[in-house]
């Protein structure tokens, strides 16, 4: 059984003044949801498809890793107790005083940072082997293109950078469409940005989804090679976690399907999420 339980999502169109202050806004939410996001997510199989291909394509265990992002530790306490070197940075206090809280229980050893991955001036340059910043963390950001380049600063020469965003056309085409939300779906396909609210949360904010041709832009002109992405959530997509679901299918054999079908070309832009890895 899972704990996981998806808050349902209300969009709408991006206004001028959603824009001020934008990763305050971020903030604020999940501040605001910091002390209840692990029992909230809890179970979630789409973590466990994100993990299983950041242990695939992370260097060997004992090399240093940043966790942009990373919120709670879900994928930083796993990547702890295997031996590399943790250090997870993130912008809300709330959240990370929430991952210490989970690692010190399950007795494991994090660096804990807090900021913003549009700013990691506090970071040395060419100071960590690998960096993941997963789960809509770079749609997020007030300017992506800025926190890339400084995931390419901070990593060591030929570091990994491990991470996964929103597919735009799938987010936009699931949540627009299926709402009648016509003009908020025109309006996200041209700038790729929507103003999203989660259940009964106060705090709403701007996410930008990407196509791949965007994503893959703003990744090689970081400075960023030898790219590869995958779809990793191309089948039933990323919040299907129905037990109705799970009851009429092998989990074991959808999950080594999705693990095949990640890989396969023609199917990544089906994918909620795109998944990616290069090198410095």
């Amino acid at each position: 059984m899972t704990n996981y339980r998806p808050l349902k999502i209300a969009t709408r169109i991006v206004e001028p003044k959603d824009l001020v202050q934008r990763e305050e806004t971020v903030k604020a939410f999940y501040d605001a949801i910091g002390d209840d996001y692990h029992a909230l997510h809890e179970g979630r199989f789409c973590d466990e498809i994100l993990e299983y291909f950041i242990f695939y394509f992370l260097p060997k265990p004992s090399i240093k890793v940043l966790d942009l992002g990373g919120g709670v530790g879900r994928f930083a306490i796993p990547l702890a107790a295997s031996g590399y070197d943790v250090t997870i940075y993130d912008i809300s206090e709330r959240m990370l005083a929430a991952a210490q809280k989970i690692a010190n229980e399950q007795k494991v050893r994090l660096e804990y940072q807090k900021g913003s991955v549009v700013n990691l001036d506090a970071i040395a340059s060419d100071s960590f082997d690998s960096a993941i910043c997963i789960n809509s963390v770079l749609n997020y950001c007030e300017d992506h293109v800025r926190a890339i380049a400084e995931v390419n600063r901070i990593l060591k020469p030929n570091g990994t950078f491990i991470g996964s965003v929103n597919n735009l056309f799938a987010y936009a085409a699931s949540q627009e469409m299926k709402e009648g939300n016509l003009e908020t779906f025109v309006e996200s396909m041209e700038t790729g940005n929507r103003h999203i609210q989660w259940g009964d949360i106060a705090h709403g904010h701007v996410t930008h989804d990407f196509t791949r041709e965007e994503l893959s832009s703003a990744l090689y002109t970081a400075g960023f090679r030898n790219l590869s992405v995958l779809g990793i959530f191309n089948l039933l997509g990323k919040y299907f976690n129905s037990e109705d679901v799970l009851k009429k299918i092998n989990k074991e054999r959808f999950f080594q399907l999705q693990l095949e079908f990640a890989r396969k070309t023609q199917y990544i832009n089906n994918s909620d999420d795109f998944f990616f890895v290069c090198n410095k």
